[in-house]
């Protein structure tokens, strides 16, 4: 069924469909390495008598840069989002030199 409707798109609305798929992928993905999985690793290894000394330094650090790294994910995966970003740093680069 995936593929019928694939057949039906025109290219430039099928490659913006997969880029979406994979950005919600790699948000879905991202909370679990910046947000979550810090503060559990935090709180469970004790218990297992591992010691991470500072684990618990970085997780509010991690849980912090949530955002800013999702909003830098959004822009890497999304080609329009890089390109447009791209441009506007050349551009401004060649202000200053």
């Amino acid at each position: 069924n995936t593929q019928k409707n694939t057949e039906m798109q025109s290219e430039k609305t099928a490659e913006m469909t997969r880029q979406l798929m994979r950005a919600l992928m790699n948000q879905t993905m991202l909370p679990l390495a910046t947000a979550y999985s810090p503060p559990l690793i935090s709180l469970t290894a004790p218990f297992f008598g591992i010691y991470f000394p500072y684990i618990a330094d970085i997780s509010p650090l991690l849980c912090g840069v949530h955002s800013v790294t999702d909003a830098c994910l959004i822009i890497y995966t999304i080609k329009e989002y890089r390109n447009i970003l791209l441009r506007w740093l050349a551009r401004n680069r060649t202000k200053i030199t």
